[in-house]
């Protein structure tokens, strides 16, 4: 089944975190909230495939944004997540567009860079302690159900 974008679904966010913590927010599908928490305040983007879910959501720090990604499976439980960014680096989330039945293409850091986000059918085996694309960090763990990609690579500008 094809990825669709999904209109029903927000965050409600959590309050006041410490300055070292990722902003939390709790999902609102359909305008109930669910008890799912998870980080990031703005939701950048949502769609569906296959009765699971991948959210795109900023902390809303200024100077300093992050980009996280959170695939949710039917009963919104967070089964994989992985965020972009840097210290001192800014990304404006923008342009996402799906391709095909399992991929959405975006712009956020790097001038000229087009990321993708592959959802997988199946989990597969990773290695933990080499990032897949720069400036993309995934929890500790030797599995993942999707992949981060980038081109051409930040920072490069398209030379």
């Amino acid at each position: 089944m094809a990825l669709r974008f999904v209109q029903d679904l927000s965050l409600r966010p959590m309050g006041e975190t410490k300055p070292d913590e990722v902003p939390t927010s709790e999902i609102v599908l359909k305008g109930q909230p669910t008890g799912t928490i998870i980080g990031g305040v703005v939701l950048e983007c949502a769609v569906a495939r296959n009765g699971s879910y991948l959210l795109f959501t900023t902390d809303d720090v200024p100077f300093e944004e992050m980009l996280g990604i959170h695939l949710l499976d039917s009963e919104l439980r967070e089964i994989d997540r992985a965020r972009i960014g840097g210290i001192y680096s800014t990304g404006t989330f923008g342009g996402a567009r799906l391709v095909g039945s399992s991929e959405i293409d975006f712009q956020f850091l790097g001038e000229g860079t087009t990321w993708t986000v592959e959802i997988l059918d199946q989990p597969t085996w990773r290695i933990p302690f080499f990032p897949e694309a720069p400036f993309v960090w995934h929890p500790f763990g030797f599995s993942r159900h999707f992949k981060v990609r980038c081109d051409p690579k930040p920072g490069t500008n398209g030379k």
